[in-house]
């Protein structure tokens, strides 16, 4: 949801593998290129000479974004959604302001508001991919690690409480669910369901 929120108040560039482009331009990018052929750093400044203002990072670890900021102009903003983000001395520049957003955010009622506005007029798209009810909830975690997909994955536990998974929260390889917990609305109290190696 990064892509839709500043569209039209700034250009975005996104990056994005080649069969993602079209997507991520439906989402507001002005631009995109491909990140597996292209080098971030030297692509974003072959399009703007000066450096970027910011960039915000959603996978990115250690050395590659070392590299990939030395495409932010100085004085500019890295946001970076990932654990493993360098240290701000790492980056060898005090010019640069490195903010790592990780965990839960203090989230206000008014950005809450905003938010489901943007939802229901469309500024925000629906992210999400495919739905499951929990007695499917190994196969949906399958699915999910086994295949290429947009979005995420939503389990409906029942009484409107639902597990969403993100590609970053998963290992592409562990395909065995161990325990899949949820919490009893009745009783207030989290139950686990326990299953066997997939």
């Amino acid at each position: 949801m990064v892509v839709p929120m500043p569209a039209g108040r700034v250009e975005v560039i996104a990056t994005a593998a080649g069969e993602d482009e079209r997507y991520v331009r439906t989402l507001g990018a002005v631009s995109s290129f491909d990140y597996l052929t292209a080098d971030v750093a030297e692509e974003s400044l072959r399009r703007h000479p000066g450096g970027v203002d910011a960039i915000v990072n959603l996978a990115l670890r250690g050395e590659p974004l070392i590299a990939a900021a030395r495409a932010i102009r100085p004085g500019g903003r890295l946001l970076s959604t990932t654990p493993g983000t360098p240290e701000q001395s790492a980056f060898g520049r005090e010019d640069l302001s490195v903010t790592v957003v990780m965990g839960a955010l203090k989230v206000h009622d008014h950005t809450l508001r905003a938010i489901a506005a943007y939802l229901l007029d469309g500024t925000l798209p629906d992210p999400i991919s495919r739905r499951y009810r929990f007695a499917d909830a190994v196969r949906s975690y399958q699915d999910f690690v086994g295949m290429r997909h947009r979005g995420k994955f939503v389990v409906s536990m029942g009484g409107g409480a639902c597990l969403m998974m993100r590609a970053a929260e998963c290992d592409a390889d562990e395909l065995n669910v161990r325990a899949i917990s949820k919490l009893d609305p009745k009783q207030g109290r989290r139950s686990s369901a326990s299953t066997a190696p997939a």
